[in-house]
């Protein structure tokens, strides 16, 4: 878990009210930016907007091979490591199927931190749908 500012204009309101968050009437120590209900929540933006907790995702690239093995055993291109966040994708393969697969894996790892199932024809939809972009 990460967490990123992804407002700076803000932390001029968190600036001009003395430090605490500037959309709470209430000024102690929970209401100090980083706010403790922040703090306290496992993902999503604090309330004001300034700050989001974010899952982060590695992406490994097994140099010289042309297959990885997914946790099933099969062999394949790429696979998303569910929970651990970890999508490794072989590079000795065309280039246009090494983008493709990482793409494909990568909505696997939507799913996974959205809680859903995952959907082999979702990741491909979404894969050829940035494929096309690209052309």
């Amino acid at each position: 878990m990460k967490i990123v500012e992804v407002d700076k204009s803000i932390r001029e309101l968190v600036v001009a009210n003395d430090g605490y968050c500037p959309c709470t009437i209430v000024k102690n120590e929970d209401t100090k930016c980083m706010c403790k209900e922040f703090k306290e929540q496992t993902s999503g933006l604090c309330h004001c907007g300034r700050f989001e907790k974010v899952e982060e995702l590695t992406i490994h690239v097994m140099h010289g091979y042309d297959t990885v093995q997914a946790p099933t055993g099969e062999d394949c291109f790429g696979c998303y490591i569910s929970g651990k966040h970890e999508i490794y994708v072989a590079d000795n393969i065309p280039a246009d199927q090494f983008f493709y697969t990482i793409a494909h894996e990568y909505m696997h790892y939507l799913q996974d931190i959205e809680g859903r199932e995952f959907n082999e024809k979702e990741a491909d939809d979404f894969a050829q749908s940035v494929f096309t972009l690209k052309e």
